[in-house]
């Protein structure tokens, strides 16, 4: 059976069709408005022995930012979807490859697992009038979206051109072994865990009821082709997850009493984002457990992976009411991958009575007014919480929960 996908995205910046064959023989036709861009996914069909058409319109009078990483999205999504479950293939990948001046290595796994190293080091910042930046913003897409563990390494070069272009036959030639299918294997998984998937843990400790949020993330995931979600309060769950989601509804001590209380199950969580670097989603209580402390009914410690104190809502106008309950416009303080799409405006839904006070003002992303500014969201390395509750905010609470399942910190 050929392997074969068509995937089209349009945004607000590109419109972009992508058909790819991994069966095939090498041949392509890809059109995105950018010259250097248009050659190097060229030398990646080529190399790869795919054949892939890629249609692009972009706001190339802004810069080639947008459409370069669009496109990189949109590959790597149909690069996905036409693997399938992965059953056969090869799984690994590497090539060192020459190019005059220029050699770069590339090891990748096709492992559902996104993550990017990428060393090179062009002496120039352009290309022509190709900003050299871009060949990274690329392969940080395709690998996200492709579910790539993706290494690339410069040995050698001092010519730019050359070693952009060494980079990406290397990947290409790395990519067209590990998704090589072995009749040896038949149909066997290339995982001894199973078929290959990215899994998204939340996290279920006592604190509330999760179904909407558990059918929040599961509409996303499948719609961003992001793996599996599952609620788990299994410590080897959250131990070997992907992503993890703290969800949490009730007062700050008993959330911390209720967790703390399963040293195991936090004792996985802290190892796995602190130490592994998985990316992390507080919700509501969730996100205050990240302060230093927090002040309702009594003094406790949280996590202090976000420099502030949980304290209670105190508003200017005596007329407002706590708990702070129901819609808000968000007013975005910084940019954030999880954020993108989300535009100030945008309404989310809230119910609390105590808000993360920041210390720091650089972790704070977003906030509201309530006779006062509402820490509305933090941030900071793999680590992401939200006041609200991003299942029951609609258009933009789900555009976080799937940018959130596609985020490669």
């Amino acid at each position: 059976m050929m392997r074969t996908s068509k995937v089209a995205r349009k945004t607000a910046e590109t419109d972009i069709s992508v058909e790819l064959t991994l069966d095939g023989t090498g041949t392509y036709d890809n059109q995105t408005g950018v010259g250097f861009f248009d050659h190097m996914l060229d030398q990646l069909a080529r190399h790869a022995l795919m054949d892939m058409t890629v249609r692009c319109s972009g706001d190339l009078h802004i810069d080639d930012h947008h459409t370069v990483e669009d496109v990189g999205i949109a590959i790597g999504q149909a690069l996905n979807e036409a693997l399938g479950d992965k059953r056969g293939i090869n799984r690994y990948g590497e090539c060192a490859l020459a190019m005059d001046d220029a050699q770069v290595r590339c090891a990748l796994d096709l492992s559902g697992r996104p993550f990017l190293i990428c060393n090179l080091d062009m002496p120039t910042q352009k290309i022509g009038t190709f900003d050299t930046e871009l060949v990274r913003e690329f392969f940080q897409a395709f690998s996200t979206h492709g579910g790539i563990t993706l290494h690339i390494d410069q040995v050698h070069g001092f010519n730019s051109h050359h070693i952009a272009e060494a980079a990406f036959k290397a990947v290409a030639r790395a990519l067209r072994s590990a998704m090589e299918q072995d009749p040896r294997k038949a149909d066997a998984s290339p995982s001894t865990k199973g078929i290959l998937e990215m899994r998204t843990v939340l996290i279920d400790y006592d604190s509330g009821n999760l179904h909407s949020a558990e059918k929040a993330f599961q509409r996303m995931a499948l719609e961003r082709n992001a793996g599996e979600v599952i609620v788990s309060d299994r410590a080897e769950d959250v131990a070997s997850a992907d992503r993890i989601v703290l969800p949490g509804d009730g007062a700050f001590p008993a959330c911390r009493s209720q967790l703390f209380e399963r040293s195991d199950l936090f004792e996985a969580l802290n190892e796995a984002v602190t130490q592994k670097g998985r990316p992390f989603m507080g919700i509501c209580v969730g996100m205050q457990l990240m302060a230093k402390r927090g002040f309702e009914y009594e003094e406790v410690d949280g996590f202090g992976w976000i420099n502030g104190d949980v304290k209670r809502i105190a508003p200017t106008d005596p007329n407002l009411k706590i708990p702070h309950m129901g819609w808000n416009e968000l007013i975005i303080d910084a940019p954030h991958p999880v954020l993108d799409g989300v535009t100030n405006g945008d309404h989310a839904y809230f119910v609390h009575s105590y808000q993360m006070e920041m210390h720091s003002m650089g972790e704070r992303l977003a906030h509201v007014e309530y006779g006062g500014d509402v820490t509305a969201v933090v941030g900071t390395q793999n680590r992401i919480g939200v006041q609200f509750h991003p299942e029951k905010s609609q258009s933009a609470g789900l555009r976080m929960i799937g940018n959130f399942l596609t985020w490669a910190p």
